[in-house]
């Protein structure tokens, strides 16, 4: 072998050997939950890990750092921790809905919500249909559930008035 195929062959010898050496902080730094067997070292040669990667065709690996890498060659990884998750009753938010829409049959316009409107009216509303609540009168404009849905309404439209710049 002459020199120039002996240097290429140590080349990547050492390619190799730095290959080894990165999958192996890799493997070590994999939170070992991910597996349903965990990676063992080899007897035969220390420093190899067995893995049975067909347990990872379709899983996500956790690094320590909590980074998320797929091994799988069809399933992506999308980040959820510390998001939001939406525990919304979506019957509440229709019926809220439906409220605003019997009020556009000619009483407001549709977003008129939207538009400025003094935070004192929106609470004297809210109080109003509070109050009916509290004396056991759920029913409004002939919904059962009537006024929660239009508190819900008048708090959400308060809510939006004082977000709104001055």
């Amino acid at each position: 072998m002459d020199s120039a195929s002996k240097y290429h062959e140590n080349e990547l010898d050492k390619k190799l050997v730095e290959s080894a050496k990165i999958a192996e902080k890799v493997v070590s730094n994999l939170d070992y939950h991910a597996f349903s067997t965990p990676p063992s070292r080899t007897d035969e040669e220390p420093g190899l890990y067995k893995i049975d990667w067909s347990l990872l065709e379709d899983a996500a690996v956790f690094p320590k750092e909590g980074v998320k890498v797929s091994l799988s060659k069809t399933q992506g990884v999308k980040e959820s921790e510390g998001k939001l998750t939406y525990e919304l009753d979506f019957d509440f938010v229709k019926g809220m809905a439906e409220c605003m829409e019997r009020n556009k049959t000619g009483k407001y316009a549709p977003y008129n919500w939207q538009k400025p409107i003094e935070s004192g009216k929106l609470m004297e509303a809210a109080k109003r249909h509070a109050m009916e609540l509290f004396i056991g009168n759920y029913e409004d404009d002939g919904d059962p559930y009537g006024h929660f849905y239009a508190l819900s309404n008048n708090l959400m439209m308060l809510v939006h008035q004082l977000k709104k710049p001055q």
